[in-house]
């Protein structure tokens, strides 16, 4: 294959391109914004259509800044984010908004499903919580009787924007493996979770591999300014593309992601479910063959947030004229003027409500062991330590569910600062690898759609294109203090989870 693709990013709040040769390298990159509303408290909405316009806006300029030719791009391959609903009538006409992950309206609902049908997640491999389109179905069964009672078809924005692509509408396996509908271990829709919440197999679009190629319609070549005969490889999910994008493809090499939220997630055989009881981890499938087991919380960057909003405002605000590079430098000074275990002082980092079943969805944030003797430096250390933590269990449990880790690599924003990564690394006691691409997903997405074109061989393959730039080493003296606090959090969350279910 000679030329160019272009990979599609499409996230919560906007859309990045990203123009790509066959060897992977960026040529070009641009993106787009579309917006939330929040109708009521726990409600978030999209416009189908404002994602789809973002889409296009940022392939055009991606295009346009490449210098690159459209009857050079070869296809266009597509990733977005999980757990979005849309329902539509039998005549395709929308009876609903697209219904985002962050949408957590059926919490309750969410939480009737673990207490009744506790081992429906043996089945569809996703947890009960509200992030999920079953839970959301049921919330509509419940609230919204009068319009479930019209549904013709239930779909995601995934199937949304390959139906404007193409034509069609069509799901690669990975976005309906996190839907709570399908069958993880038939890749099919799941009778079970369907009769659960009154709905029909007919309402949920065929589902195909996620590197099926498919023809763009000569409508949608001309709104994105490419030529006729442009293919689009319908693509995966954007945490699963992550992990491919950071050369975690091969069977035991986890990748961990620490952002807005943090995730953890290893390719495996098979399907690997945890205890039902707990339902600490997710397991979704990828393409033929391979599956991701993974995990996530709410509570990364929000905390991170918090801390700087609330104490460190003037490096943060108007008060500094700091760049972003600056800013991590100074932070970097903070971590440095304390010492592993922030003395003595520890955090609780959930400032927003958490995921269910496992994590207690009406947690607190606490700072334990304060005295007048603690610093900033120490308040903002143990910020970064209580987060680091969190996102260090989701690694435990992966681990335990899917089995020993090959290697770990990190990605997200906070890869840009040294002290997050080796207080990462001494946490886990491993050696924690930095990637060089920055836009794992993107690149995950390319590395898809040259699989998908045949020109790498298969998605394990894919480990070899990607270039480690640092390795991060535990520091010896600092696991002690870790290896407490871990404990210590994991007392907490128990004793949370305990208060929550004699509580609600």
């Amino acid at each position: 294959m000679a030329g160019y693709v272009i990979c599609v990013d499409v996230g919560t709040s906007g859309s990045r391109a990203v123009l790509a040769d066959t060897e992977g390298r960026q040529i070009s990159i641009a993106a787009s914004k579309h917006s939330t509303t929040y109708p009521l408290p726990s409600w978030a909405e999209q416009r189908p259509e404002d994602i789809y316009d973002g889409v296009a806006e940022a392939v055009r300029q991606a295009v346009a800044s490449s210098g690159v030719q459209p009857r050079d791009i070869e296809a266009v391959c597509l990733s977005t984010v999980f757990h979005s609903l849309i329902l539509l009538d039998s005549a395709d006409r929308r009876l609903t908004e697209c219904i985002p992950w962050l949408d957590t309206r059926s919490t309750e609902d969410a939480n009737d499903i673990f207490h009744n049908a506790k081992d429906l997640y043996l089945r569809i491999g996703c947890p009960a919580n509200s992030s999920y389109p079953l839970s959301k179905a049921a919330w509509f069964r419940r609230c919204r009787p009068d319009l479930y009672a019209c549904v013709g078809r239930a779909i995601s924005i995934k199937d949304y924007l390959i139906r404007e692509l193409t034509g069609e509408y069509l799901v690669d396996s990975c976005v309906a493996g996190g839907s709570g509908f399908l069958n993880v271990s038939a890749c099919d829709w799941d009778e079970e979770a369907l009769a659960y919440v009154g709905a029909k197999r007919e309402w949920f679009s065929p589902v195909v591999p996620a590197t099926t190629v498919l023809r763009m319609t000569l409508s949608a070549c001309r709104k994105m300014g490419l030529s006729d005969g442009t293919k689009v490889v319908i693509g995966a999910g954007d945490g699963l593309l992550a992990s491919v994008g950071s050369g975690a493809a091969r069977s035991g090499s986890v990748a961990v992601m620490m952002g807005t939220s943090a995730a953890c997630r290893m390719f495996t055989k098979t399907p690997r479910l945890d205890d039902p009881s707990l339902q600490r981890t997710w397991s979704y499938p990828l393409v033929d063959g391979i599956w991701a087991t993974g995990t996530s919380v709410n509570n990364c960057g929000a905390a991170h947030e918090w801390i700087l909003n609330t104490l460190f405002s003037w490096e943060t605000t108007g008060g500094s004229t700091e760049s972003a590079e600056d800013l991590y430098a100074t932070l970097q000074r903070y971590l440095d003027s304390s010492v592993a275990g922030a003395n003595g002082l520890s955090f609780l980092p959930w400032v927003l409500s958490e995921r269910g079943p496992y994590w207690p969805t009406r947690a607190r944030g606490v700072l334990l062991g304060m005295t007048r003797d603690h610093t900033r430096a120490d308040i903002y250390r143990s910020v970064v330590e209580g987060i680091v933590c969190l996102a260090s269990n989701l690694v435990d449990f992966v681990v335990t569910v899917a089995g020993p880790a090959a290697d770990v690599r990190a990605t997200g924003g906070f890869t840009n600062s040294e002290g997050w990564m080796q207080i990462l690394a001494s946490m886990l006691e491993t050696p924690v690898l930095l990637p060089e691409s920055r836009e794992s997903v993107a690149y995950g997405a390319c590395l898809l759609a040259l699989v998908s074109l045949g020109v790498i061989p298969g998605i394990e393959e894919t480990a070899g294109y990607t270039r480690t730039v640092r390795t991060y080493e535990p520091v010896q003296e600092h696991v002690e203090a870790y290896r407490r606090l871990k404990a210590l959090i994991g007392e907490q969350v128990v004793a949370m989870r305990n208060q929550e279910a004699n509580t609600y």
